[in-house]
């Protein structure tokens, strides 16, 4: 039990630290646009991976944004 609460929170600590790397980039920048073949090759990559514990809402919120986005490029 130790162990998973100590993935839990280093998961909490990287996260913490994309979220302060992010809040540098501004929100309108080309370094954030995904084309439509990176977001279908990420998913494609996500799909043959396999998950486990803590890991999975983490990997389900962004396959849910993701394919958002997939929707979005391909209205386009």
């Amino acid at each position: 039990m130790a162990k998973l609460s100590e993935n839990i929170r280093k998961m909490k600590e990287t996260e913490q630290k994309v979220e302060k790397e992010l809040k540098l980039i501004p929100i309108d920048s080309d370094k954030l646009r995904l084309t439509k073949d990176e977001v279908t090759f990420m998913l494609a990559k996500l799909a043959q991976m396999d998950f486990k514990g803590v890991e999975i809402e983490l990997v389900y919120n962004l396959i849910i944004k993701l394919q958002e986005r997939f929707k979005i490029l391909s209205s386009k």
